[in-house]
């Protein structure tokens, strides 16, 4: 059983999250790219992270004092070094997502750090 933390409680606070629409209290949904190679040579390790990220995911939007709700947005950079740096832009170029989980290893990390650090995403 997860213990919550006590500073969570719930409000109706646009500075929280929480704002109201129509007498129903709403909460506000951030986009989040999801960078893991899911074919490839890759995939298997890459494929239990994307999973772990997953569930991280499902675990905020159920809980009910969260203010917000995660919403993923996939690609699959096939394991190629080529990839991950167009991948990670048409998120950002794409999306409203400002937050990209992955890549599993270092060299990919380092393809797409310039990107993220171009339109201030981490």
């Amino acid at each position: 059983m997860a213990v919550k933390p006590r500073f969570m409680v719930r409000v109706c606070d646009r500075d929280r999250g929480f704002f109201r629409f129509r007498g129903q209290l709403m909460r506000k949904s951030i986009e989040v790219g999801l960078l893991y190679s899911r074919s490839g040579t890759y995939a298997l390790i890459s494929e239990a992270c994307r999973r772990g990220a997953l569930q991280a995911i499902a675990d905020v939007n159920a809980d009910p004092d969260s203010p917000v709700t995660l919403i993923p947005v996939e690609r699959d950079p096939a394991g190629d070094i080529d990839n991950y740096a167009p991948l990670c832009a048409d998120i950002l170029r794409q999306t409203s997502a400002r937050h990209i989980f992955g890549p599993t290893t270092s060299w990919s990390r380092k393809e797409v750090i310039p990107v993220l650090e171009k339109v201030g995403a981490t």
